[in-house]
C-alpha cells in the first residue's frame, strides 16, 4: 500500500540495448474540454502535449515517444485542466526492454475521489497492486466488469459505459458541435477563443510554482513557528485518534480502544514538506521535488516508516480519517505505530495532506 503508483509490464522488442518508449494514455476524461494538456515525465525528461476541443471524441492519445535505455524507470502521466490544475495523475514504474516498447497508462474518472497508499494506484475506482495495470493481469482483483452492461452509472444519458480489460470507462458522444459532459449531458463545444489547448504549458516545477493564488512561495515547511496549518493537522490527528478509540473493522478484523497517536517532529516536518510540494504543484504525488519518497527522507533522518499516504481530496478531517480507517489503507492507521507525522496545506479551499506512520 503506499502511493498512487503501478508497475507497467511492457512488450519486449528486439535485443538491441538502445530503443524508444511510446507513451499513450487511455482515459474517459474529455480531451480538450476537461483536460487541456497531458504531461509525461520519464527518465528526467518532461514532455507536454496540448489538446483542443477537436480531440474530444477520442479516448486514447499518443503522448510521447522518447529515447529509452534498458532498465526500470519512474513514469508519471498527468492530465492538466485549462486553469493549470492537475485533474488526474498516475505514477508508474516502467521496465524498458528491447528497441521498441509501448505502454498505455489508463486513467479513469471513477478514481477522482479515491485515496490510495504510497505504492498503490487507482484503477477503475479501486486501489490495486503495482502489477495490476490494465485490470486483467493475474495480480488484479476480480474484474470490475465482464461486459459493458455491468458498468452502471448515474452519469448523463449521453454517456455510453464500456468494459475494457475488466475496467469500466464512462465516455459518450453527442451531435456534431457538442460534447458529452458526464454530468450535464450534451453541451456546445467552446469557441475557438477559449484556447483550452494552450493552457498550463508554463506550469514549471516545484521551484517555479506557488499554488493557485501564488501564496505558497514564501512558506517554509521547516519553520514550525510560522507554519500556517498546524490547527488543521491537529484536527486530523484528533479525528484519527477518535476513530482508533471508537473501534471498527479493518480488512475483516475488528479493532477497538487503540491508544492515541503522538506527533513525531521529524515525521511532521517530512509530511509538511510533501504537502507543501503538492500544493505548489497542485497535484497529489508521493514523490518530492527531488524525486525521493517521504519514506526515504524519513528513514535517512533516522525514523523507520511503517506506512505513508498522500491525498488531495477528502474534504474534512473527519472524512479523511474515515477513509483511512475503513479503506484499503486501514492497516497503517489501525496499527500499533507509536508516532505519526501529519502535514496539511489548504489554499483556496483545496486541501493537500500527507501522513507517515513510524514502524513499531
Amino acid at each position: 500500500m503506499r502511493t498512487l503508483a503501478a508497475l507497467v509490464l511492457l512488450a519486449i522488442g528486439c535485443s538491441d540495448p538502445a530503443g524508444e518508449l511510446r507513451v499513450d494514455v487511455r482515459t474517459d476524461y474529455v480531451a480538450g474540454i476537461e483536460f487541456a494538456e497531458a504531461v509525461v515525465r520519464f527518465d528526467g525528461v518532461e514532455t507536454r502535449r496540448a489538446f483542443g476541443s477537436e480531440d474530444h471524441t477520442r479516448q486514447e492519445h499518443r503522448l510521447a515517444e522518447v529515447d529509452a535505455r534498458p532498465g526500470s524507470f519512474p513514469l508519471e502521466v498527468r492530465l492538466v485542466a485549462g486553469d493549470g490544475r492537475t485533474l488526474a495523475a498516475r505514477d508508474v514504474s516502467v521496465r524498458v526492454q528491447g528497441t521498441s516498447t509501448g505502454v498505455t497508462v489508463v486513467i479513469t474518472r471513477s478514481c477522482r475521489d479515491v485515496v490510495c497508499g504510497e505504492t498503490e494506484s487507482c484503477l477503475g475506482g479501486r486501489c490495486v497492486t503495482p502489477e495490476c495495470v490494465r485490470g486483467d493481469e493475474p495480480s488484479c482483483p476480480e474484474p470490475e466488469c465482464r461486459a459493458s452492461g455491468d458498468c452502471t452509472s448515474a452519469f448523463a444519458d449521453c454517456v455510453r459505459p464500456t468494459c475494457e480489460a475488466g475496467v469500466c470507462l464512462y465516455a459518450g458522444s453527442c451531435a456534431e458541435g457538442s460534447f458529452c459532459d458526464p454530468v450535464e449531458g450534451c453541451q456546445p463545444l467552446p469557441g475557438a477563443d477559449a484556447g483550452p489547448g494552450d493552457a498550463g504549458t508554463d506550469a514549471g516545477t516545484d521551484g517555479g510554482r506557488c499554488g493557485v493564488s501564488g501564496t505558497l512561495c514564501d512558506i517554509d515547511c521547516t519553520d514550525d513557528a510560522a507554519w500556517p496549518w498546524a490547527d488543521e493537522e491537529q484536527e486530523l490527528l484528533e479525528a484519527l485518534n477518535a476513530g482508533r478509540a471508537a473501534g471498527g473493522e479493518c480488512m475483516g478484523m475488528a479493532y477497538a480502544d487503540l491508544p492515541p497517536f503522538v506527533m513525531n517532529p521529524v515525521l511532521r516536518e517530512v509530511t509538511r514538506c510533501q504537502a507543501l510540494h503538492m500544493g505548489r504543484e497542485e497535484r497529489t504525488t508521493a514523490m518530492g521535488p527531488d524525486g525521493r519518497s517521504m519514506s526515504m527522507v524519513a528513514e535517512e533522518r533516522g525514523v523507520a516508516v511503517l506506512g505513508a499516504h498522500v491525498g488531495g481530496t477528502g474534504g474534512t478531517s473527519a472524512r479523511i480519517a474515515e477513509q483511512l480507517l475503513t479503506g484499503p489503507s486501514c492497516p497503517d492507521p489501525t496499527s500499533d505505530a507509536p508516532t505519526v507525522g501529519i502535514g496539511r496545506v489548504v489554499q483556496d479551499g483545496d486541501p493537500y495532506w500527507a501522513l507517515l506512520w513510524e514502524e513499531p
